[in-house]
């Protein structure tokens, strides 16, 4: 979402600069600025953590003690080579 986001307020200011510059339209220009201050106020007010999709909830926690002793390894996990049943 934050990639859609930037991504338009990019395509805004270009299209803002093609409408004033190249091919002056006052009403695409003013519809341009208005999709790049959208994304803009939308990417400022926002909060970057709306846009993940993984939850910590779903995750395990560990003591930081414990994962040190353990040397970063998690019991939970296996690794399955190629050529291994």
């Amino acid at each position: 979402m934050n990639a859609l986001l930037g991504t338009l307020f990019l395509l805004g200011i270009i299209g803002t600069w093609y409408f004033v510059k190249k091919r002056p339209n006052k009403q695409y220009r003013n519809i341009s600025l208005g999709i790049a201050l959208v994304a803009a106020v939308l990417i400022w007010f926002v909060p970057s953590s709306y846009f993940y999709f993984v939850s910590d909830n779903n995750m395990t926690k560990q003591p930081v003690e414990k994962v040190i002793k353990n040397g970063l390894k998690n019991e939970n996990l296996s690794q399955n080579f190629v050529g291994e049943n």
